[in-house]
């Protein structure tokens, strides 16, 4: 499984990598460290295909959070198709403080068809793999 991780933090990025790759054997984690580093990686790499975006809410650029990161990166066809062989897209938003409309974001990333799921930092590691599998093994 391939998974696209955006994280603006490297020492949070570093962690996350080797945990998740250290849980699994067949899971790559590439790391994007802001959401224009993303958005380009996607729009212009030819033949990758992920299937679970994780973003931080807070990703450091205050014109792009985790939320939207994910409805740019969705919102043109061709990177759709880089980012998942799987439908409904799958995401992860990770933040220490969820802003208050957090709610009705969640529930239009879910009426747009993205499997969208929040959690909240700090990360314990068996429920963020719990969480992947979870996401992973929705219709």
């Amino acid at each position: 499984m391939r998974i696209l991780l955006v994280e603006n933090d490297q020492a949070v990025a570093k962690f996350l990598v080797a945990a998740l790759q250290g849980c699994h054997d067949d899971w790559e984690v590439e790391v994007m460290a802001s959401p224009q580093e993303a958005v380009e990686h996607v729009a212009t790499t030819t033949g990758l295909s992920y299937n679970l975006l994780i973003a931080d809410y807070d990703l450091g650029d205050p014109k792009c959070n985790g939320f939207q990161l994910v409805a740019l990166l969705l919102s043109d066809d061709r990177m759709r198709q880089s980012l998942t062989r799987f439908i409904p897209y799958r995401a992860i938003i990770m933040s220490g403080l969820f802003p208050e409309d957090f709610h009705a974001r969640m529930a239009q990333a879910w009426a747009n068809g993205v499997s969208l799921l929040p959690l909240q930092k700090p990360v314990k590691l068996s429920v963020l793999e719990a969480l992947i599998t979870c996401v992973m093994a929705l219709p």
